[in-house]
């Protein structure tokens, strides 16, 4: 049956090219490279394959739920029960073909290539610290939910200098609407990234600062 959304020929053959690959494979008797470009090929496709299925068998749900529900030797309650069922079946297809298409698109060459992002506080004050460091830890976990590896390559001076921004009020911070503020998204960061924390009084001046270490 042809979907009026998804190529069903196209899908055949992802799903023959999926099962001619796991053949392959199961052979054996591959050198290195080969077995490699395979698993590879495999690896990229898998999900796709396993989209498609669902949705062809939530399609195929969904047109028993409908004969079920229709078939006038099938008692009321079991019609009733039909008629639900299929109701969150049908309500569940548009996402699952969705999924398809996405995965369907063509591959972008930067795809797999790897990503440097900058976060910056902007203007605010403690505020606008506070919002970067969520904004860092949104990408970071964004990463982690997807596999990718996150490293942090630097932090400015300059970025250092905002986050550590309750540090530099002196005897007023205990006052501040923000105080301590700084001292936690300092605290969070090297928690999350190992990185050693030195605080101390300034020498010329009332307040605080800090010093952090990085790992060679």
């Amino acid at each position: 049956m042809e979907s009026a959304g998804l190529p069903e020929a196209k899908l055949d053959k992802v799903i023959e090219r999926y099962e001619m690959l796991q053949a392959q494979m199961s052979a054996g008797g591959h050198d290195a490279g080969t077995f490699v470009r395979l698993s590879k090929e495999y690896a990229e496709i898998e999900p796709l394959v396993k989209a498609i299925r669902s949705w062809r068998k939530l399609r195929g749900d969904v047109a028993d739920l409908i004969a079920m529900r229709d078939d006038p030797s099938s008692d009321s309650e079991m019609r009733a029960l039909a008629e639900t069922e299929w109701k969150e079946a049908q309500a569940a297809l548009p996402e699952l073909e969705r999924q398809v298409k996405l995965l369907l698109l063509p591959k972008d060459a930067a795809d797999e290539k790897n990503a440097i992002l900058e976060v910056r506080a902007g203007t605010g004050g403690d505020e606008a610290a506070l919002f970067a460091r969520d904004l860092f830890e949104m990408y970071r976990g964004y990463a982690a939910r997807h596999g990718w590896k996150f490293e942090v390559e630097s932090i400015a001076d300059t970025e250092l200098e905002r986050l550590l921004a309750p540090f530099n009020r002196g005897p007023q911070a205990s006052a501040s609407p923000g105080a301590g503020l700084g001292l936690a998204i300092v605290r969070s960061i090297t928690q999350r990234l190992d990185i050693s924390l030195e605080l101390g009084h300034r020498s010329n001046k009332p307040g605080l600062v800090a010093r952090l270490g990085f790992a060679a």
